[in-house]
């Protein structure tokens, strides 16, 4: 279009399109990272010695408690249009009357064992071609189905070392994590006075 628009509402329409996020981090570059699961090789670990507190943080509403459908749209029509010529094809139509083509992964047995499980979406892509689209889908659909959590970490300054995007393995005596389990730094904020670093992390 010829709207003038600025920066920041177009990098978060592109970023929100394919899961990620963006922002500066404390050194004063702009990063952009994915909001993924924990994989690969742990950038740290941090145990009991290195955890002041630990809580499970709840979901956005959207994916609370866990989701069964995962929708994202490709193929954008930014001029919805019901009055045609008689001469439009019923596929033009179609395609005119809807404001995006819809990707879904789902599994309708999640929704039978957890009654109040979601649909999500369908979020707003960019994508023109549909197998793109649906990548994105069954990729969101493993992410969230699998019943992931948040959890907000205060901990000692060694966990500075971390950045936005890392994977740590984190282990505790609480909610299950005794044998260690990977997490990926979501939030990162680091508190001089307490000598302290808050992470949010998704395990």
């Amino acid at each position: 279009g010829t709207q003038t628009r600025d920066i920041a509402s177009v990098m978060d329409e592109l970023l929100s399109g394919v899961g990620a996020f963006g922002g500066f981090s404390r050194h004063g570059l702009f990063t952009v990272g994915l909001v993924a699961a924990p994989e690969g090789q742990p950038a740290l670990e941090l145990t009991e010695e290195d955890i002041i507190s630990l809580e499970r943080t709840p979901l956005p509403a959207a994916l609370e408690p866990v989701v069964w459908r995962a929708m994202v749209g490709w193929q954008q029509n930014y001029t919805v249009q019901a009055d045609l010529a008689a001469s439009v094809s019923a596929a033009r139509r179609t395609f005119a009357a809807e404001p995006q083509r819809v990707a879904a992964a789902e599994d309708a047995a999640i929704k039978s064992r957890q009654l109040l499980a979601r649909e999500y979406g369908p979020v707003r892509g960019l994508y023109a071609a549909e197998t793109d689209a649906q990548a994105e889908a069954d990729r969101l659909f493993d992410l969230w189905s699998s019943g992931r959590a948040p959890y907000r970490i205060t901990a000692r300054p060694k966990a500075m070392a971390l950045n936005i995007g890392n994977v740590a393995q984190v282990t505790h005596r609480r909610y299950g994590l005794h044998n260690g389990k990977a997490a990926r730094v979501l939030g990162h904020a680091v508190s001089g006075v307490r000598n302290q670093v808050e992470l949010t992390v998704l395990i």
